[in-house]
């Protein structure tokens, strides 16, 4: 498991883009009601082919949560912590 930002770093798009692309991730964050949420999620086409298009926005990514069978999403400005879980044939 790679730790990739923890909260007294910048986060950048892309860097998340590329990594929940090829993995399942994990993610701490803040929900807009102000509660903690961790989040088991993921960009791979393995896994969200058939799910439908995901529309971009910079400051907020869109996930397919591996818990909820559904999409979510999270603010960048939100995240406590992101790290890498396992790649998407291993969970």
């Amino acid at each position: 498991m790679q730790n990739l930002v923890k909260a007294d770093q910048t986060l950048e798009f892309e860097t998340i883009r590329k990594a929940l692309e090829q993995h399942i991730c994990i993610v701490d964050f803040v929900k807009k009601n102000g509660e903690n949420r961790t989040l088991f999620a993921t960009l791979s086409n393995e896994i969200i082919d058939h799910f439908g298009p995901v529309v971009p926005n910079k400051r907020v990514v869109p996930v397919w949560s591996m818990e909820d069978n559904a999409w979510r999403s999270f603010s960048l400005d939100s995240v406590l912590e992101f790290r890498t879980y396992c790649y998407p044939g291993d969970y």
